[in-house]
């Protein structure tokens, strides 16, 4: 079971990482996620606010 939840894991990240880079609105992207892998939406805001630390999706800062 833990190695299923990883795969999932793992197709989810990929996922949410392709449809950021090609700028999917945030609103349909939970939507669609939430359907599609069931997930509950604090495993979907887990995963965004995850991403959003490793990937740099967060606004660029001033320097």
């Amino acid at each position: 079971m833990v190695k299923s939840y990883a795969a999932l894991c793992g197709r989810v990240r990929a996922e949410f990482f392709c449809q950021m880079r090609a700028s999917v609105w945030l609103k349909n992207l939970k939507r669609s996620f939430l359907l599609r892998f069931r997930l509950a939406a604090p495993e979907f805001c887990g995963f965004r606010i995850g991403s959003a630390k490793k990937d740099r999706f967060d606004r660029p800062r001033a320097a």
